[in-house]
């Protein structure tokens, strides 16, 4: 597994998005398996959303430890091998990306930070 932290000053933010991101499925997309807060240090805490939490938390999304590289290391692969990638292997990574926006666009969400390093 995998976990993403937010910074402290994204609170509200990271509230939806957890609730968002928790209602996609699908092999396209990466699944979210838990959401917590955590102090500065890592401890888990409780925490509701509202009221906001006196002390500094960060948002820690879990998800599965994804085998492979993201997209641009890919991509530096190719260009440090002078090399391209062949077409059929290129249709084949924007096929699956355009899957998953399609998935989130069906729950009525916006990806608002789409690049290769966010492409696995």
């Amino acid at each position: 597994m995998a976990a993403a932290h937010t910074r402290a000053r994204y609170y509200d933010e990271g509230w939806d998005e957890a609730t968002l991101w928790a209602r996609v499925r699908s092999p396209n997309a990466v699944p979210l398996l838990e959401h917590f807060m955590a102090d500065l240090d890592g401890n888990r805490v409780k925490a509701k959303r509202r009221p906001k939490p006196k002390q500094p938390l960060r948002h820690v999304f879990v998800m599965p430890a994804i085998r492979g590289h993201e997209l641009m290391h890919w991509i530096d692969a190719y260009e440090e091998a002078g090399r391209r990638p062949p077409p059929h292997v290129v249709a084949g990574v924007a096929r699956d990306v355009l899957r998953g926006l399609a998935v989130l666009r069906d729950a009525n969400l916006v990806h608002t930070d789409l690049k290769p390093e966010n492409v696995l």
